[in-house]
This record gives structure tokens, sequence and C-alpha cells, in this order.
């Protein structure tokens, strides 16, 4: 009895631990500590303990760029580090030299409590939207109360820099292997990448090109708070307010339209696929258009969900994946488990099917599974006529997935451009904060590989290929989803015909 007595102890401890054993959330940064400098000490500790991590869990942190080529600029970056630097300053360092991995799941991310703050505060950002075309910017939308800036004008300057330098200086801070990508990330970004890396605010000085008149113009500019930006689009700032997923219909022409935005909240997912089949079915659908061009992602299941509504046939989004065994990643799968049973050794483990083989395989070892195609259960909802999906350089990750599934299982028609996530890629995101800086990161821990086993280093490519152009976004016009009412319309004429 004595001896079980002495253990009590370390049980407790192991429990304790055990408990513990998940990875930790982000933490908060409050602004009392924004303009907090940091020695270069701690500076180097933090780019030490970055790239440990990423070559700990990445599968092949350098599939994309040469470790050669990174140790150099690391080091190039490391011997500036001769006085102290605020966390912003230092992630205007080390951003560009993670974006040069080319890995669209490694990353370390904007200091957003910072960029909230001066929001928050009534900061001043950029009035206008831009759109990236062929090495030109034109102005998709204008939030200013100057109306000389027309939607469609072309911008050639922003405060004395030419628009071209703005942009190449703001792509070494976006990650992915695709350049489509990298811009797209600049444009969702501009705002907050110019006053972040520029410190422009306030007023702005652009030189542009009258849509209107034709002339180059220079005028000055007041810029708008993030509420009026987000009043005049239409938009909340309530998380927990916005939408993810609609449905309309056009009846006259028997489509149903499902704009995707984003892979997220599973269960809410589902009670809208329900909702929404019964009314394709009570519409007498036969046309289906689902809009990911603006999807980032997020739980790849929600779009296994969405395939078993439109097909009965086997599918599946990628043919394999590939996992690296790191610490990182073990600790993380625990998290998933009942706090009693994390403090338990690996080996008592192996009866969980959730840990088994990462139990079982060694640090640093690859653990390859093969996927097997899903094989949808009857469902009395299942649309059965023609399906659309529209796809573009904003479709990333779980969404990019999706679309994969669609062309490689055939499950229907892809219109639009190509995505911005590769077809074949890293992926599956382990975050993690730096532990002096406290700046967010993230790094891919599996290689997935889509359905049809091939990795050509590109995006889903479309069977239509559809570019949006600014004089359709000038007019107001969708041109994607025109052109496909339009190829629904001739394939209708076509059936008839026959």
């Amino acid at each position: 009895m004595k001896i079980w007595l002495k253990f009590i102890p370390l049980l407790l401890l192991a429990i304790l631990v055990g408990c513990d054993s998940g990875a930790k959330g982000h933490k908060e940064i409050p602004p009392s500590e924004f303009n907090k400098r940091f020695q270069p000490s701690e500076l180097k500790q933090d780019i030490e303990f970055l790239f440990k991590t990423l070559e700990e869990v990445h599968p092949n942190l350098y599939a994309y760029a040469p470790k050669e080529i990174i140790d150099q600029e690391r080091k190039r970056i490391e011997s500036q580090f001769s006085s102290p630097l605020t966390r912003r300053q230092f992630y205007v360092k080390i951003a560009p030299l993670v974006a040069k991995l080319d890995d669209g799941h490694t990353w370390v991310g904007l200091p957003w409590e910072e960029i909230r703050h001066y929001v928050e505060i009534t900061g001043l950002l950029f009035p206008f939207d831009l759109d990236f075309r062929d090495g030109r910017a034109f102005i998709v939308g204008n939030y200013s109360s100057d109306s000389i800036f027309t939607v469609g004008s072309e911008v050639l300057s922003v405060n004395g820099m030419s628009i071209q330098n703005v942009v190449d200086s703001l792509l070494e801070f976006v990650v992915d292997k695709a350049v489509i990508a990298r811009m797209q990330r600049v444009k969702g970004n501009f705002k907050w990448l110019l006053q972040l890396i520029y410190g422009f605010d306030g007023e702005y000085e652009v030189e542009f090109v009258s849509k209107l008149t034709s002339e180059q113009l220079t005028q000055k500019v007041n810029g708008v708070t993030f509420e009026a930006i987000k009043t005049k689009r239409g938009t909340t700032t309530k998380h927990e307010e916005l939408v993810y997923y609609t449905y309309y219909s056009l009846p006259e022409e028997r489509i149903g339209i499902i704009d995707f935005r984003e892979c997220t909240d599973y269960e809410k997912f589902k009670t809208f696929l329900t909702e929404t089949f019964i009314l394709i079915q009570k519409d007498s659908i036969e046309s289906l258009i689902i809009d990911v061009r603006k999807n980032p992602g997020g739980e790849s299941h929600l779009g296994d969900e969405l395939l078993t509504y439109i097909t009965e046939k086997p599918f599946t989004q990628s043919s394999k994946v590939e996992t690296k065994i790191s610490k990182q990643i073990k600790k993380f799968h625990r998290s998933f488990l009942p706090w009693y049973r994390r403090w338990l050794p690996d080996w008592f483990l192996k009866s969980d099917p959730n840990y088994e083989v990462l139990c079982r395989a060694p640090e640093g070892s690859i653990v390859t599974v093969k996927c097997k195609p899903i094989i949808p259960q009857e469902n009395p909802l299942r649309f059965n006529g023609d399906v659309y999906v529209l796809i573009g350089p904003g479709t990333y990750s779980s969404a990019m997935s999706f679309a994969v599934a669609i062309k490689d299982c055939r499950l229907g028609i892809l219109i639009g451009e190509e995505t911005g996530g590769l077809a074949t890629s890293y992926g599956a995101a382990y975050q993690f904060d730096v532990p002096n800086t406290y700046l967010k990161a993230g790094v891919s821990s599996k290689y997935i590989v889509r359905p049809s086993g091939e990795d050509d280093g590109r995006g889903v490519l479309p069977d239509y290929e559809v570019k949006e152009s600014v004089e359709d976004l000038e007019k107001g016009i969708d041109g994607v989803m025109e052109f496909t009412r339009r190829l629904i319309k001739s394939k209708s004429t076509s059936s008839r015909k026959l």
C-alpha cells in the first residue's frame, strides 16, 4: 500500500500535464504592449523557435524553395537585429522570409491585435477596393465622398509610389506558390498591408486615369473608417451574424444558386442543405450553380456533405494523405482525447482509432493513408440535374478540395478561373505562437494528393475559362454567372432540339 501511495503524486502530476496536452490558443496582446520593444536575443529566439517548429511539423518544408537560400536570407535578417524592435517591426522582417517558402498553409500572421486597435480608434484606411489585372490596378469600390473616383478608373500611384512598386513589395508578405493566389491575398489585405507596411493613413494622394474622361489626374482624398466601409458594403461586425451560405433561384430558368462562401459550422451547414434541397425539389430546379469563388476554405467535411446531395457516385476529395509525425502533431491529436485519457502513455492508446496510427509511428516519419471513396447513402433530397461550380483565384483550401472532387470524380462542370489553392498541396496547418512576440504562425502538417493522383503544381482548372473583367464590374455584371446562365440555356435548347 505504501508503494502505491508514493506513486499518487506522480499520477496526479501526469493527469495535470495530460489535461494541458493540447495545443494552446493564441495569446491576445493588450494595447499597452503594442509599443513594447524586444531585445535582439528575444527576436533571434523567436526565429529559432519558429523554424524549429516549421522543420519538425512540415512534411517537406523546402519543397518549393531551397534550404540554402532560406538559410542565407535568415542569416541576413538576423544580422539586422542590432537594436530592439516592436513586434510589428519584427513582423515586417520575418513575414517575407516565411513567404519565400511558397506554401499557402505555412505563414506568420499579421499582428491583428494592432490592426483591430487601429480600426477601433477610427483609423482612416485607403478608401478604395482595387482589382489587379495584368500588372494594373482598377477601382472596383469607392468608399470616399469624392465621385471623381469612378469604378473602372486605373490607379497609377499612391502617395508618390507607383502602384506596381507597392504591389510588388506587398507580394513579399503573402504566402502561396501560385502567383494568382498571392495576388488575391494582396487584394484581400491591401488596406491593412498599406497601413501596416507603409504607415499610410489619414489623407492619400492618388494618381489615376479617369474612366469618365480618360485624363491622368492627381487628387488628394481622405481615408475612411472601417465602419464606413462596412456600412457601404452592407456587412456586419459580428462574426456570429455573418452569412456563409445562401440559396436563391431563378424560377423562370429553373436554375438554383448556392453561394458557398466559407466551409464553417458543420451542423448549421447540414440544416442549410436540408432546407435548400427541399426548396430545390419544390421549385423543380433543373440546373444547380454552386459558387465557391470567394470561399477561403475551412472544414473539408462540409464539402463532403454537399457532395452527397448532388451525386450517388462514390467520390473523394483526395487520393492519399501523407502526415509528418512530430511531437507537436501528437500533442495536438492527443488534445481531442477525453481529459482522463490524455496522460496515458502512447502504447496504452493503441486501441483508440483516432490515435492509433500516430502513436505507433516514430517522430520524423511520414505516415501515408490512402483515402477510401465515400459511398453516398440513399438521400430522398438528392439533386439529379446538371451541376455547375464557379471557381476562381479566391477558391482555397477546403473549397479547392470540393472543386477538385467535382473535377476528378466528374460530378459537374467547372467555370471561371484557376483556383488559388493548389489541387495537390501541403495543408492541415498546425497553428502556434512564437514565445516572445506572440505572433501567430501556421505550418502544413500534411501532403494532400488530389483524387487523380497527379501533382502538376497547378490549381484546379476550369472546364470553361471565364475571366472577370473590369468592364463587367463597372456595369455591375457578374460575367462568370452570366456565361453560366447562357451555357445552361444553350444546353437546354440543344436538348429540346433532340
